[in-house]
């Protein structure tokens, strides 16, 4: 059975890799910076919504989420250890003193 799932998953995908969820951001505007910054660092990411059109905010407030930040399965550790990185760095302050 497992090589008939193998082919299957093959047949389905090609044979680029599958795609996994790295990061669930929070906000529109976590997922856009998320975003930049693992394509900065060479990862591919796809910023898959979880809204319904005409529901905007109403699913992303009951859970939590706006969107999955998707990577292929071989780039899934990269990523969360540069989005864990990115997360805990602090914040710069640019303002004049």
């Amino acid at each position: 059975m497992p090589d008939f799932l193998d082919a299957l998953q093959k047949w389905i995908h090609g044979d680029a890799p599958p795609l996994v969820v790295a990061h669930a951001a929070a906000t529109q505007v976590e997922a856009d910076v998320l975003a930049t910054a693992l394509v900065d660092a060479g990862v591919p990411v796809l910023v898959r919504r979880r809204g319904i059109p005409g529901y905007e905010g109403v699913f992303e407030r009951a859970g939590g989420v706006w969107a999955d930040l998707v990577v292929r399965e071989p780039d899934l550790h990269r990523a969360r250890v540069l989005v864990a990185e990115f997360l805990e760095s602090p914040i710069e302050d640019d303002r004049d003193a």
